[in-house]
């Protein structure tokens, strides 16, 4: 804590303990003074006994050199937003995004890694290309699909803008020997590689990662803009027609009301599993479009945080509409699960969690 305070302080129903003049050090086992300088302990009971009151001291005896450090506070209702604080928070909603992503536990366990096979060979069936043409892997993540192109003799390129997935994903191409996947951080609403591409991925909802529409289009656009004329390109997004039929939470206009986020019920879905289709957990603003979450991050090298997240889903209608505005020509469009794009599910089904588009570049 490099936090020097001259004796014990109290705070209201709290307890904070420090040493005198020196800094001490926080783990999970204590607080440890690092340091030889002499101690006295004399005045410690009559401390202690100051700070607690009639409070019994429980946390057990205190070693030369260490302090413990004990806060509590009183329970208090949680203040409902105001329309003021919620555009507020909403102004720094494009952080809260890439925060989000950085904090996603990405690694082998995570329900987005299971299918990475199945969606390779897929995309790779429709796409027809040959062993050392050219793919663009838009909103890369940390490379999966990038890496596992390139392990197939395909020429890949990954860009995203997590620097952290860029370096993570870096890494494993050089500790793979994979001199054929490349990696670029840039945000795929304005990125420039100075290259087209044979083929292009943009999967796992990065288009509606962000809840302006325009925001959205743009990244379509730039995606459409590195294809070579009749390059074919893969898209997933989120399935708005099943995200409405299974909601729980439909409001009329959330700044009309924005106590109706302070109710909402947080989760941890998007660290930990990725399936952000949980009709409890999700808010669905009728007015805009924009699904609302409030998502938290603990565990990981971070302060636990908790983000008001919004993104915003779409019909098939709605995508390929978009898609064809950008200079794309549609091929066809389904509602499909992960690991199963060959079927095409209702749209309401609870498993046609996305909807996958292919098109090609006119």
């Amino acid at each position: 804590m490099n936090k020097q305070v001259d004796l014990i302080r109290q705070a209201v129903d709290s307890r904070i303990y420090y040493l005198k003049d020196k800094p001490f050090i926080v783990t999970d086992e204590g607080s440890v003074a690092k340091s030889e300088f002499y101690v006295d302990h004399t005045p410690l009971s009559d401390r202690l006994q100051q700070a607690q009151g009639e409070t019994p001291w429980t946390l057990g005896p205190l070693a030369e050199g260490e302090e413990w450090l004990a806060v509590t506070f009183r329970e208090q209702k949680e203040i409902p937003l105001t329309t003021d604080e919620l555009e507020s928070f909403l102004q720094h909603s494009e952080q809260a995004v890439k925060d989000a992503y950085a904090r996603m536990s990405l690694d082998q366990g995570h329900a987005w890694m299971k299918h990475v096979e199945q969606e390779v060979n897929f995309a790779l069936g429709e796409f027809a290309l040959q062993p050392g043409q050219t793919c663009l892997d838009f909103g890369c993540g940390l490379g999966r699909h990038t890496l596992s192109l390139a392990e197939k003799g395909w020429d890949t390129t990954g860009v995203d803008f997590v620097p952290e997935f860029i370096d993570r994903a870096s890494q494993q191409a050089a500790l793979a020997q994979l001199s054929s996947a490349h990696f670029q951080q840039a945000d795929c609403r304005t990125a420039s590689l100075d290259r087209t591409f044979d083929a292009a991925l943009c999967l796992y909802d990065v288009v509606g990662s962000f809840a302006e529409a325009a925001d959205n289009q743009k990244i379509i656009e730039r995606l459409a803009a590195h294809l070579k004329p009749g390059a074919p390109v893969l898209i997933s997004v989120m399935n708005m027609e099943m995200t409405e039929y299974h909601a729980k939470h439909l409001v009329p206009d959330v700044f009309a009301n924005p106590a109706v986020l302070t109710a909402l019920p947080p989760s941890k879905i998007m660290q930990k599993t990725g399936n952000v289709f949980d009709p409890d957990y999700y808010l669905i603003d009728q007015k805009t479009g924009i699904v609302y979450r409030k998502e938290q991050f603990t565990g990981d090298t971070r302060l636990p945080a908790q983000l008001i997240i919004r993104d915003r889903r779409y019909r098939r209608v709605e995508l390929s509409a978009m898609c064809e505005q950008a200079g794309l020509e549609t091929i066809w469009t389904r509602c499909v699960q992960a690991g199963h794009w060959d079927i095409d599910l209702p749209p309401t089904d609870r498993k046609a969690k996305e909807i996958l588009y292919l098109g090609r570049k006119r």
